[in-house]
């Protein structure tokens, strides 16, 4: 038998918002677009009802150097957009989802040495953090084998109340 699993999940496009010109987005605005804390709530209380389970929040890049997002999110009481970021995913966190984010931009320098590594291929996302993506990784919140796609702790668990005794625990 064949078993097919999925995660209710959320997209929140936190900003649209993009300093960057790229022919093939239509994502992407160079007009001020960015939630208020309370639409943000509201769309995850409403995510939550429905038993949503992972979060991914998408955004522009760096929407915070257009003036009036930068304003915002002052208004809001975020220094930058990453702070209103860390905001939404603990937001998101207190309802029982699991973040995501698209946050981050490597040097010039940093990407080649990536990409001429070759570990990016076949990935999901473009990138592991095995290998040479441990040096684009500045810390992990959690389990280490949830990042990398083996919840190790869970799995255990699971064996053990469906197995007891067999696996040596229990």
């Amino acid at each position: 038998m064949r078993r097919v699993t999925f995660s209710r999940n959320f997209t929140l496009s936190l900003s649209r918002t993009c300093r960057c010109y790229c022919k093939y987005c239509a994502f992407a605005t160079h007009r001020a677009h960015l939630y208020a804390p309370d639409e943000v709530e509201r769309m995850l209380d409403d995510a939550a009802r429905r038993g949503v389970k992972e979060l991914l929040v998408l955004t522009g890049e760096r929407p915070e150097v257009h003036p009036e997002v930068a304003a915002r999110l002052a208004s809001y009481g975020h220094d930058d957009f990453v702070s209103y970021v860390a905001w939404a995913c603990e937001r998101g966190l207190e309802r029982g989802m699991l973040p995501h984010t698209n946050l981050g931009v490597l040097d010039a320098r940093d990407l080649a040495r990536y990409v001429a590594g070759g570990e990016w291929e076949g990935r999901a996302g473009g990138y592991a953090i095995q290998g040479l993506g441990a040096s684009l990784v500045e810390r992990i919140e959690g389990d280490y084998l949830n990042v990398v796609g083996l919840p190790g702790a869970l799995l255990v668990r699971l064996l053990v109340e469906r197995f007891p005794g067999i696996y040596g625990f229990g």
